[in-house]
């Protein structure tokens, strides 16, 4: 671990992937840069555990962005991460099984274009004004026309079959929101990431992306605490000076970045009192996201030769239309649709030689602990079932299994109701910036999924392209205090 003192030009506050990256833009301006994470690891949603000589992600299927032109891929660049991790990438990223089709998503959009345009011949014309729409590079062109209006009001204007509809309804599905309330811009870019630069995954899986991270921040000289928890930030003259922790130590500071939950920063750590106003007010009637709830299955046997590769099968046996848009209805859970994750399959090493690390999840509603220890082993058995479907032999290869539901994704994250995209990317919540990285409160910063933008919908390119931001604007406000 590196040297740790008292006195710093930047602390920031969570080791997730946001608060990784600007901590590495930081250090390597020079600037004395320290983070500090309450976990005894690095990475928030973007981790990995094991079990029994399983490897399993938390939180994160596949990385998006990664390709030359994309965010994650510019950052990689920059950061000169491509020297210490190896990224791969699957030429079929999901396969979406649907009553009536099986469609890939390939590594080339206008592939799967063809294979729609076979499924849906007499909406061929539109089917390709439609990707030619989400493959505009004009963001500012796309913000006019888009940012107004839903996601599902977009698909009525292009199309009229309701299958193909209910195909771009499922390709956004694990947002956990209605696409009658989504923005259009939003989906629009969400669905950009998954058709053009989606399916790549890093060797040693999530976490040793997060720790990749993690030693190239600490060789651009920054200092790292784990086991450290934010207790509270000291604000004088509406300035901040410093972060207050669970060690009983005081960390002096110019600069204070909040890579974490931000209402748990604002209530917990400084105090409403002290921000006030408008600020205040958007924060309370903010809206979050969606959680998860996942089951992590290490089966005994492979099923490589049974399966085709692929990041992840989104098995969906009821075609999605809005009314039916709810993904958690314990009087029927078995219709519902299940994502089944494939880490093993792009790293073998994953899971013991001959044997696979799967997991499956769906989108889920925060509620109460004793809810979730009421209702978890049946859902986990019902997601079981749901996948067998498309899984042969899925029960009978079962050897370790694990639960998180959205209360563990609170315990290790202190995201706002488990929220694993940041604010819900509703239109009320995306026509405007609401939440500034700047924060009301002299030299403090927010950074990651809960400042809002039109693009919406969270995820790693998005949090780490916000870090990449906030890094800028600290470093530029650095400069023109001449520290």
């Amino acid at each position: 671990m590196s040297k740790i003192d008292n006195t710093y030009d930047v602390v920031i506050i969570g080791a997730g992937i946001s608060g990784l990256v600007c901590g590495c833009y930081l250090a390597k301006t020079g600037m004395k840069a320290l983070i500090i994470e309450k976990n005894d690891k690095v990475g928030g949603c973007c981790t990995s555990f094991k079990r029994n000589g399983f490897t399993f992600d938390a939180g994160i299927r596949s990385l998006v962005g990664c390709g030359k032109n994309g965010i994650l891929g510019k950052i990689i660049d920059e950061l000169e991460l491509n020297k210490k991790i190896e990224i791969t990438r699957s030429p079929i990223s999901d396969i979406i099984i649907t009553p009536d089709y099986e469609i890939p998503i390939k590594t080339n959009p206008l592939e799967t274009a063809d294979i729609l345009m076979t499924y849906f011949k007499e909406e061929k014309k539109k089917i390709e004004q439609f990707f030619k729409l989400i493959l505009n590079p004009n963001f500012f062109y796309l913000y006019g026309q888009f940012n107004n209006i839903t996601f599902d009001k977009l698909l009525h204007t292009y199309f009229k079959n309701p299958k193909l509809k209910s195909f771009w309804r499922i390709l956004r599905a694990d947002t956990g929101l209605p696409p009658n309330t989504t923005s259009a811009l939003a989906d629009i870019m969400l669905c950009r990431g998954y058709l053009t630069d989606g399916g790549y995954y890093p060797k040693g899986g999530m976490q040793n992306f997060s720790d990749k991270l993690a030693e190239k921040f600490r060789e651009l000289g920054g200092s790292l605490m784990l086991y450290t928890e934010a207790t509270g930030i000291k604000v004088i003259n509406k300035n901040v000076k410093g972060v207050i922790t669970n060690k009983k130590s005081f960390i002096k500071s110019t600069y204070i970045i909040a890579a974490c939950d931000i209402k748990k920063t604002i209530s917990k750590l400084i105090g409403e009192t002290r921000v006030g106003g408008e600020f205040i007010n958007n924060i309370r009637t903010m809206v979050p996201s969606a959680s998860v709830f996942v089951v992590y299955l290490g089966l005994r046997r492979s099923f490589k030769n049974i399966l085709k590769k692929c990041c992840s099968l989104w098995y969906v046996p009821q075609y999605l239309k809005n009314y039916e848009f709810n993904f958690f209805k314990l009087s029927n859970i078995s219709l519902g649709y299940v994502i089944c994750v494939f880490p093993s399959f792009q790293d073998y090493d994953m899971a013991p030689n001959g044997k696979e690390s799967i997991y499956l999840y769906i989108s889920a509603p925060f509620k109460t602990a004793t809810f979730w220890e009421k209702y978890k082993t049946i859902l986990s058995k019902d997601l079981i079932n749901r996948a067998s479907n498309i899984i042969p032999y899925l029960k009978n290869s079962i050897e370790t299994m694990e639960i998180a539901t959205p209360q563990t994704f609170y315990k290790y994250t202190y995201n706002y109701r488990g929220a694993c995209r940041g604010w819900a990317a509703i239109l009320s919540q995306t026509k405007h910036q609401l939440i500034s990285p700047q924060a009301p409160i002299g030299n403090l910063f927010f950074s990651g999924h809960w400042t809002t933008s039109p693009i919406g919908h969270g995820g790693v390119a998005t949090v780490a392209h916000m870090g990449r931001c906030v890094a800028k604007l600290v470093y530029k406000n650095y400069n023109k205090k001449g520290l």
